[in-house]
């Protein structure tokens, strides 16, 4: 989805011109994790964990593990999520919830949408995306917009790839932006078909507004980078590294079209919650640490 008014205002006060042309509404990644719609969301977790061969608890029976198997399993979540690890107040803290019957899923969605998991997120687009350092009132003002629920972690990275900023990095030019966003994002280079598809399919003519001025042909970035993105060959390679990350091992199959699919309807959070959440994550937490 490309980010809405939100996100495009968020650019402009970050110093990050915009180049949507196209708005497809304002983004629903910063969720709610409570009431009707967490309830569908762990429901459709625990589909695509069974079509995975994954599975996880997501009912209240977290209680019956036994307390260093929740120890271990909340350190790992410190460790994958914020890359530290716990203290022992953040242990019992968050040990108490599972043996009071909170599911992991819930336990898992509160790390992938704490305010620290997204401010690394936020940082890392910024240097992975933008080649520099956020500045303080930059990263503060993306902040605000997840918890205002009008962008989710995934925009961040939408967004910057839409942006002047990164246009100009990637060489200022139509053909080297698809190259670079390609690179980025799908970790290959474009064919010259490719190249050549994108540049005829995301043309488009502007009128700027104002006396005097006149139309210009150029790439509807916008809608570029959201069918990039947006690909069932990014999602798949955004789960491919999350198994790599989580569970150690190239996903299956049957895991990588399940979770991929969930991806692209869910989003990269609930994605990460989802596979944290399984039995398999639970069961390696304890061999990490015993």
């Amino acid at each position: 989805m490309t980010p809405g008014p939100g996100a495009r205002a968020v650019l402009l006060w970050c110093g990050i011109r915009s180049a949507s042309v196209v708005d497809a509404g304002t983004a629903a990644g910063a969720r709610s994790f409570g009431g009707t719609k967490m309830k569908r969301l762990v429901a459709a977790v625990a589909a695509v964990l069974m079509v995975a061969g994954l599975t996880t608890a997501l009912a209240p029976a977290a209680s019956a593990a036994p307390a260093p198997a929740r120890a271990a399993y909340v350190t790992a979540l410190y460790q994958d999520y914020l890359g530290r690890l716990p203290s022992n107040s953040d242990v019992t803290f968050w040990s108490a919830k599972l043996a009071a019957g909170s599911p992991r899923s819930s336990v898992a969605a509160g790390f992938a949408d704490s305010d620290e998991y997204r401010l690394i997120r936020i940082d890392n687009a910024y240097r992975t995306i933008l080649g520099r350092e956020p500045e303080a009132g930059g990263r503060a003002s993306w902040l605000d917009g997840m918890h205002r629920g009008i962008l989710g972690t995934d925009d961040v990275d939408r967004a910057f790839y839409q942006s002047d900023e990164f246009y100009i990095n990637s060489g200022n030019s139509d053909w080297t932006v698809i190259a670079a966003l390609y690179q980025h994002i799908l970790g290959r280079t474009p064919s010259f078909e490719e190249s050549s598809t994108w540049l005829t399919r995301s043309s488009h003519l502007s009128f700027p507004p104002g006396p005097g001025t006149f139309p210009t042909y150029g790439l509807d970035r916008p809608l570029l980078v959201t069918s990039i993105y947006g690909s069932t060959e990014a999602a798949r390679d955004r789960v491919s590294v999350m198994y790599s990350t989580y569970f150690h091992r190239a996903p299956d199959a049957s895991g990588v079209v399940a979770w991929g699919d969930f991806n692209l309807a869910n989003g990269d959070a609930a994605t990460r919650s989802g596979l944290t959440s399984s039995d398999e994550y639970y069961a390696l937490a304890g061999l990490r640490y015993p």
